[in-house]
Formats: C-alpha cells, structure tokens, sequence
C-alpha cells in the first residue's frame, strides 16, 4: 500500500508556514485543523500535497464568553451598563 498523505496540514508563523501533519483525507484535515486552531489559538490552514494550493483555512473560534452588546452609538463591542 502505498504512501497516500495528499493534504498537509501547516500552521501560519510569522517565517512562514510550519508543517503539522499529512493526512489522506480532506475531512480528516480540516477536523485535525480545527481542532488545533482552538486548542492552539491560532491560524492553521490545508494545503494539497499535489499543487500545493490552500484547499482550506481555519481560524480559532472566537470566545463565546464574551457579552457583546448595542451601545448607544450603535457599534457592537463588550459594553458596559450602568444604571
């Protein structure tokens, strides 16, 4: 059986992208992704061993601990109420 990792799975640094891991299956890569950008809190993406194009990118999912809410300017951020 041959070796068949056709999707790499890179980590986006600031020199570049940093190899993680080779999967054989697309679904399998982007779950590992997404999986490490919220553990890792970081930008991962995929990228297809054949041409080396980005088949797919993940960012963390962002904190649903956080209120957002309407101020009175109409803008969205985390506000704060006073009575």
């Amino acid at each position: 059986m041959p070796y068949d990792h056709r999707f790499g799975l890179f980590q986006a640094g600031k020199d570049g992208p940093l190899w993680r891991a080779s999967f054989a299956d697309l679904d399998e890569a982007k779950r590992s992704a997404r999986i490490l950008a919220d553990e890792e809190r970081q930008e991962f993406f995929v990228r297809s061993l054949e041409d080396y194009s980005e088949v797919a990118r993940l960012f963390p999912t962002r904190n649903k601990a956080v209120d957002l809410h309407a101020d009175s300017t109409r803008k969205f951020g985390s506000a704060t109420w006073e009575a």
